[in-house]
C-alpha cells in the first residue's frame, strides 16, 4: 500500500513527466487526461479546466469529460444558447464549434444566464453522448470481469431505473479504486485517497493548490473588491504564490481537484438525512438515510465521477506506483 512518503515523490515524479513549452506554435494540444503526459498543456485549455472545474464544484458536479474529444457534440439548444449568449456580441464573426474542453464553458455560462439551470445543459450533453460513453467504458481493459453488470447499469440508467443505476455503480467503483491503490482489502476505498492527498498538502482548505490560479484568484477576492490591490502586494500573497507555483499539473490539477473534492462528499460521514440530495454520499444512500437520490440527475453525477475516474487512471498509475 502507498505511503504519503511515496506520494509526494510519485507527484514530483508526474511534474517532472509532463511536457514543457513547445518552442514554435503549435494547435497539438491535449484532448484527453491521457494525452497531457505526452502533449504541452496550452494556457487556454488549463484556464477552461481550472475554472470550469472550480464552477462545477460549487454546483457539486465532478468534471465531465465524457464529451468525445474528435466528436463534440453538446446538442441542438446547448448550442443554440451559447450562439445566442456568447456570440451575440460579434455578428461578423463565423461561429465555430466548441474545440478541445472549451465546451465546458457552455453548461456553465448557460447556468449563469439561465437561472441555475446546469443540471439540465450538463444531462442533455451527456445523453448525446451516451453511445461514446458506454463503449468507452464497457471497452476499458480494467472492467472486463465487470462487463455484464455494467451493461445492466446502462440498461436500468436508460429504463429510468436510476436507483438501480447508482447503486450497482458503487461497488464498481469501489473495485476500480482498489486497483489502482493495488489492494485486495475490501475495506479500504477512496478514503484512504482523499487521506493520503489531504497528508500531503491537498486537505479540504487547499484543495484547490492543484489549480494555482484559482488558489491565487480566492485569496485575491477574499476580501471583496476593493482590497484586491492590498492582497496582491502582501507578503502573503507572495508565500501562497510560490506555494501554488510547484503544484502546476496542467490539465491534470484541476481534474484531480474535482476527483478530490468529489469523493471527499462522496464517502464523508453522515448522521441523517440531510436534505442535501445533489450531494452523493455513499454511505447515506446503502444505508437508508437518503430518500429522495435516485433521480436522473444524480445517476448522470455519479456516471460522470466513475468515468473521471476511468480517465485519471494513467496518472494514478504513476502517483499510486509504489516502486
Amino acid at each position: 500500500m502507498i505511503t504519503k512518503e511515496r506520494l509526494i515523490k510519485n507527484l514530483k515524479t508526474l511534474k517532472d513527466t509532463l511536457p514543457g513549452k513547445p518552442s514554435q506554435y503549435t494547435d497539438d494540444y491535449p484532448k484527453t487526461i491521457k494525452d497531457a503526459l505526452s502533449k504541452y498543456s496550452n494556457k487556454r485549455s488549463v484556464n477552461a479546466l481550472e475554472n470550469n472545474t472550480h464552477n462545477l464544484n460549487k454546483l457539486n458536479w465532478p468534471l465531465p469529460l465524457w464529451v468525445n474529444p474528435d466528436k463534440i457534440d453538446v446538442g441542438f439548444w446547448n448550442e443554440y444558447y451559447w450562439k445566442k449568449w456568447v456570440k451575440s456580441w460579434d455578428k461578423k464573426q463565423k461561429y465555430t464549434k466548441p474545440a478541445g474542453f472549451y465546451w465546458l464553458w457552455i453548461p456553465v455560462f448557460g447556468n449563469t444566464f439561465s437561472n441555475n439551470k446546469i443540471d439540465s445543459f450538463l444531462v442533455e450533453i451527456f445523453d448525446i453522448n451516451l453511445k461514446y460513453i458506454e463503449n468507452k467504458i464497457l471497452n476499458n481493459p480494467l472492467l472486463v470481469t465487470k462487463r455484464s453488470i455494467i451493461i445492466d447499469v446502462f440498461l436500468a440508467y436508460k429504463s429510468k431505473n436510476y436507483s438501480a443505476s447508482i447503486s450497482t455503480l458503487f461497488p464498481i467503483i469501489d473495485f476500480v479504486i482498489r486497483k489502482f491503490i493495488a489492494t485486495e482489502s475490501l475495506t479500504t476505498s477512496v478514503t484512504k485517497v482523499c487521506k493520503l492527498f489531504s497528508e500531503c498538502g491537498f486537505d479540504l482548505e487547499k484543495i484547490d493548490y492543484l489549480m494555482p490560479s484559482i488558489a491565487l484568484e480566492k485569496y485575491i477576492y477574499s476580501e471583496g473588491v476593493e482590497n484586491v490591490g492590498k492582497k496582491i502586494q502582501s507578503a502573503e500573497f507572495s508565500l501562497l504564490a510560490k506555494q501554488v507555483e510547484k503544484n502546476k499539473y496542467g490539465i491534470i490539477g484541476a481534474a484531480l481537484n474535482s476527483f478530490l473534492l468529489f469523493s471527499n462528499n462522496y464517502y464523508a460521514r453522515y448522521m441523517n438525512d440531510t436534505g442535501d440530495h445533489d450531494i452523493i454520499n455513499r454511505h447515506a444512500i446503502l444505508h437508508g438515510s437518503v430518500n429522495a437520490f435516485n433521480t436522473k440527475i444524480n445517476a448522470v453525477k455519479l456516471f460522470t465521477y466513475f468515468f473521471l475516474i476511468l480517465e485519471l487512471e494513467p496518472i494514478f498509475n504513476i502517483l499510486f506506483d509504489e516502486n
